[in-house]
């Protein structure tokens, strides 16, 4: 059967539309994890800049319905190259997190230097604690630096 967006999944089984991103069921609801709003796993959904008279970056990720709000950790990428995945504010002029966000988007008007280049990780909050910065091929991402 067709493929339309390339994910590896036929359209008729395709739970997630037309979205590429890797498939994954990881709460194994049959539901995609890029489409399920119930699993725990908040997963970012567009990272855009915008170079019209400021520079920013607008980053947006899904909702679940197990969280009442989100933090965002931002830092340099060479610190994370070195396994810190989350970076203590001020430790470097990228690092950098914001605690409590009711939406699902935020704004970063900081621009790196040339060469220079920031991430961006997402946590959930909600009765049960701050979910896990995620896992990179299997390795847990631990959050050094989490929000109070």
């Amino acid at each position: 059967q067709s493929d339309s967006d390339g994910d590896g999944i036929g359209d008729v089984c395709d739970t997630c539309g037309a979205d590429p991103r890797a498939p994954a069921d990881t709460d194994g609801d049959g539901t995609l994890d890029a489409c399920d709003f119930d699993d725990g796993i908040v997963l970012f959904e567009s990272i855009r800049e915008w170079h019209s008279g400021g520079e920013r970056t607008e980053l947006n990720w899904q909702d679940d319905v197990a969280y009442d709000s989100f933090n965002l950790y931002r830092g340099d990428v060479r610190e994370l190259a070195q396994g810190h995945f989350s970076q203590e504010p001020g430790s470097n002029p990228y690092a950098d997190r914001v605690c409590g966000l009711t939406s699902t988007s935020y704004e970063d008007t900081l621009e790196p230097s040339a060469g220079d280049a920031l991430y961006w990780l997402v946590t959930g909050v909600g009765a049960g604690g701050e979910s896990g910065l995620g896992d990179g091929a299997g390795v847990d991402r631990p959050n050094d630096f989490p929000c109070p």
